[in-house]
């Protein structure tokens, strides 16, 4: 993938600088069973964190509800549907 890589940890970490589109980022840890996490960028930041499969998202769901049943803390922080 083009981009400017720092890799930490062993390289289990890695950053990547790059002006691929965000699809094209997500797509490679998709491969692996990893995931990308935006940290910064110049447009809009929305899909920060890279998207749940369904099983996993409905457990957050049940987390978020069960910590959060008034639904007050960090409405749409990490995930617009929670």
């Amino acid at each position: 993938m083009e981009g400017d890589y720092l890799y930490e940890w062993g390289g289990a970490l890695r950053w990547l600088k790059s002006d691929l589109d965000l699809q094209s980022i997500r797509s490679e840890p998709n491969l692996s069973g990893g995931h990308a996490t935006l940290f910064r960028s110049l447009g809009e930041r929305n899909d920060i964190f890279h998207p749940l499969p369904t099983p996993l998202l409905k457990l957050h769901q049940r987390l978020k509800l069960a910590f959060d049943p008034h639904g007050l803390f960090n409405i749409g922080r990490m995930y617009a549907d929670f």
